[in-house]
């Protein structure tokens, strides 16, 4: 009886281990590297990182020139499967100093938002810029969009996918030009699915628990490279 009392135990604990969801994605149009995908011109260098809870579209926008070019957040935008989220909208957006605790989660049509509990009474109301130049021989960077969005939990086949039966297909679409009037317009369109999913047992997970932007613990895992990302899956057999 203690026997079977036990192998019943080990069932039912073996039934509620954690797992995440790795994905590992391709691209289209961009190179990976060690630091992720890198997409260059003769103009501009993006690279791009992914590795993140969910993953998240991070962008670094270099320019090679020695002359300014100009970026359109409004017309620019991230693109998941066939939804459309602009990177700019006419929102303003207001900070408080002394700000004692702040989490931040990323999700579309409302990019980054902020959960806070104020210690001040001071306040700064910041109406964000459609039109941002980036300054010859620099770069800018920008974190915005979930790859698979907050609160909806599906769960991707663990399997290798192509771009034709891919179930995550994200583009990043920028519209640039070189001049602040915008007549000299041009477009960059990257292309990006997930080319791999499998489950892995939360335990081979390390926690970073040091802070970060969005004030969660970012995982690490042995496999892990800026091309890939993870979402957390419980129970799954």
């Amino acid at each position: 009886m203690k026997k079977l009392y036990i192998l019943l135990l080990l069932i039912i604990i073996a039934g509620c281990t954690a797992y995440r969801e790795l994905f590992k994605t391709s691209a289209i149009n961009s190179k990976p590297t060690e630091n992720g995908y890198v997409y260059e011109n003769d103009t501009l260098k993006i690279t791009y990182h992914f590795w993140k809870e969910d993953g998240v579209m991070w962008m670094k926008i270099y320019n090679k020139l020695n002359v300014p070019i100009f970026i359109d957040w409004k017309v620019s935008s991230f693109v998941e499967n066939d939804n459309t989220y602009p990177y700019w909208y006419n929102e303003e957006q207001t900070t408080s100093a002394g700000v004692a605790k702040t989490k931040y989660g990323i999700q579309p049509l409302t990019g980054i938002q902020a959960s806070k509990t104020s210690i001040a009474t001071s306040s700064n109301t910041i109406h964000p810029d459609r039109i941002m130049s980036i300054t010859p021989l620099s770069a800018i960077s920008k974190e915005s969009y979930s790859l698979i969005p907050l609160n909806q939990g599906y769960e991707v086949a663990a399997g290798e996918y192509t771009i034709v039966n891919s179930p995550i297909k994200f583009r990043n679409y920028l519209y640039f030009s070189m001049n602040e009037a915008f007549t000299k317009q041009f477009t960059i369109d990257n292309q990006f699915y997930v080319s791999h999913s499998e489950f892995i047992k939360d335990n081979k997970f390390i926690k970073w628990k040091g802070d970060n932007k969005n004030g969660s613990a970012i995982m690490e895992y042995p496999y892990k490279d800026m091309t890939s990302f993870y979402s957390e899956r419980v129970g799954k057999k």
